[in-house]
């Protein structure tokens, strides 16, 4: 029993130290799917391109998940069910203001808000 507590809590360390040692390298590759999209007076179809950008990394890697907040529906999406309706909620002719926030531990992109 004291074996898989021990084996738990290493296993537990090493995921931590894992994203702690991503390299400059790494975080920029990760971050720069994300960023393209992201400033003020973004047009509806970039954002939903942007939507589609985390739904397929949300898939993909279930430790980064990024979550997204649309403030003006009161919606917040991880899920790709959940990101597909906050996108059909976007207007493609609409100009969005779309932030970034970034993990302070590992310094990738966790959340992002757009905003009408």
């Amino acid at each position: 029993m004291a074996n898989i507590i021990v084996n738990s809590a290493y296993n537990t360390i090493q995921n931590d130290n894992t994203f702690n040692n991503l390299s400059n390298t790494s975080i920029q590759a990760y971050n720069s799917k994300f960023t393209p999209y992201i400033g003020e007076n973004i047009f509806g179809s970039n954002v939903k391109a942007l939507c589609d950008q985390v739904r397929a990394n949300n898939i993909t890697d279930s430790t980064k998940q990024v979550k997204i907040i649309y403030t003006n529906n009161m919606i917040e999406a991880i899920t790709s069910e959940e990101i597909q309706t906050l996108k059909s909620q976007l207007k493609t002719e609409k100009k969005y203001k779309v932030e970034a926030e970034y993990s302070e531990t590992t310094k990738l992109i966790e959340r992002i808000t757009i905003t009408e």
